[in-house]
């Protein structure tokens, strides 16, 4: 991003020779620009991006892998944050053409980001790793163009972005330092699934992040309990959410920013009456539906095996499962 920016200025042409796939900057027209303190500052929009980008598998395969590792989280943020932006909008050809390219920044990394993670730990030049990088670097920048044609973040950001962001707003918590960019996004995306109640989804992807070590709770990214009540209002502050299909309010995100952390470390999930919920406990995918049968991985058990609903506090957000009671559940159907 630095060297697109001098280019800009000095009226020279950029070629880019990307030695780690971490974020699309390789090929996009646009530099992230941070103040001295590493704080964001801004996008600064170029005419076009590199006149070419030299992508050279094994010089990337070389480098450390959690550059990789944390480039995955910045690209199918793309998708979840672009398709979310658009909702309901009458776009113009080219932020619906980027809107649908962003499709191209999750599916390869739900295809081979497992595989590819393994391979580049190991040292192989393999085919998954090939489409990883490819999905990190072309992908996303392909999509990022379209989506910012017109110089406007409207739909090339989001709340995963917005979460980062205001985080680099507090330097003592070290994101900057000892934290990636898309590690941290890679969290934010999850923050967003839940906002958007896309509980299918996030299932999916905190399985993705589990399975490739990314972020899926706070302590994660060295955030605490206690540094919520100055991070949410931040978050509220980016102009990353400008453009969302409804308001997203504090109350809103300490509410999901808690059952994030708390949904991750297996100790309180609350059921929302007539709903469906879906949760991870151990390996197992945990469905309560809308008449209080339990399911374990699609198999219904009896509910008097595990919960006495009327010995469950009733409230009207619905019922809490207790960390005992899920505790107690892990224990009874762990081996099946």
């Amino acid at each position: 991003d630095t060297g697109k920016a001098a280019g800009l200025r000095l009226g020279k042409p950029v070629i880019a020779f990307p030695t780690i796939a971490s974020t699309c900057a390789a090929c996009t027209a646009v530099s992230i620009l941070y103040h001295p303190d590493g704080s964001f500052r801004g996008p600064c929009f170029l005419p076009a991006p590199p006149a070419h980008t030299f992508i050279y598998t094994p010089v990337i395969a070389a480098a450390p892998p959690r550059y990789l590792w944390a480039g995955m989280g910045d690209t199918y943020a793309k998708y979840f944050e672009a398709t979310m932006s658009a909702r309901g909008d009458e776009l113009a050809h080219y932020h619906a053409l980027g809107v649908g390219e962003s499709r191209m920044c999750l599916d390869p990394l739900l295809t081979y980001g497992e595989a590819a993670m393994r391979d580049h730990r190991a040292g192989r030049v393999t085919e998954a790793l090939e489409q990883v990088i490819l999905t990190i670097i072309v992908n996303t920048a392909v999509a990022s163009i379209l989506l910012t044609a017109d110089k406007a973040i409207d739909y090339n950001t989001g709340l995963a972005h917005a979460v980062f962001y205001a985080l680099t707003a507090f330097p003592e918590l070290g994101i900057e330092r000892d934290h990636l960019h898309g590690e941290v996004v890679g969290f934010g995306v999850l923050i967003l699934l839940l906002a958007d109640n896309q509980e299918k989804m996030f299932e999916t992807m905190y399985r993705f992040n589990q399975s490739v070590g990314l972020p899926t709770k706070l302590a994660d990214i060295g955030v605490g309990e206690e540094d919520l009540p100055r991070v949410i209002p931040q978050v509220l502050k980016m102009h990353d959410i400008d453009h969302s299909p409804y308001p997203i309010t504090q109350e809103m995100l300490a509410f999901f920013g808690r059952e994030v952390r708390e949904t991750a470390q297996g100790t309180l999930v609350t059921y929302r009456g007539g709903m469906d919920l879906h949760f991870v406990l151990g390996d197992y995918t945990v469905t309560v539906d809308g008449s209080r049968a339990v399911k374990l991985d699609d198999q219904e058990l009896a509910c008097a095996e595990w919960v006495h609903w009327s010995e469950v506090p009733h409230d009207p957000d619905g019922y809490s499962l207790t960390r005992t009671m899920m505790c107690d559940f892990y224990a009874r159907f762990a081996n099946r």
